[in-house]
């Protein structure tokens, strides 16, 4: 049997069986660079979630407004898209419904079939609807059997929250066409 005898050097540099650790400067300096570039990320994606969310909003309200179109010419009566949960100065930021208006009304009222609803807004938004060129509020749309909207035009906006200045006018044209134009005015 052979035995090996093994001569430990004390002056001689350790060695380790793993890769090299990192020291705890080298850790410091890691956490400071992570922290400085999270300082100059983190408000940057605040107003791409926000922005996000606002043309997320707008695009599932003019999607309503076109089911409510479709679905009033398809079913050859009134369709009305109504405010679900209105927010006193934000008539349709607590939701909206798509509903057959089986009394002519103008707005969904209870008992009447239901097609679709939309979730409340999140995030501080802004969402005001106006008859055009007046101050007057609306809470409703309303289409007849031929798509055409009831009433005159209707001006909604949608803001986001205060102090952005992002934000979206959709203009519902008596022939039931929507227009959406992108802003960068403050809401008002």
């Amino acid at each position: 049997m052979l035995r090996r005898i093994v001569q430990i050097d004390a002056n001689a540099p350790a060695r380790r069986s793993g890769g090299r650790g990192f020291t705890l400067f080298e850790l410091l300096i890691t956490v400071i660079v992570a922290a400085v570039l999270l300082a100059i990320a983190v408000p940057g994606m605040s107003a791409f979630v926000t922005s996000s969310r606002l043309r997320a909003s707008q695009s599932e309200f003019v999607s309503a407004l076109t089911l409510a179109r479709s679905e009033a010419t398809k079913r050859g009566s009134d369709v009305a898209v109504s405010a679900s949960g209105a927010v006193n100065g934000s008539e349709f930021l607590g939701g909206w419904m798509v509903c057959s208006d089986t009394d002519g009304n103008g707005a969904c009222d209870a008992g009447e079939p239901v097609i679709r609803e939309y979730a409340p807004l999140t995030g501080q938004m802004r969402f005001n609807a106006v008859l055009a060129g007046t101050t007057t509020k609306a809470t409703s749309a309303s289409f007849n059997s031929r798509g055409f909207l009831k009433s005159g035009s209707l001006k909604f906006t949608l803001c986001g929250p205060v102090g952005t200045t992002k934000s979206y006018t959709i203009r519902l044209e008596p022939v039931g066409i929507a227009d959406v134009v992108e802003g960068t005015d403050p809401c008002t």
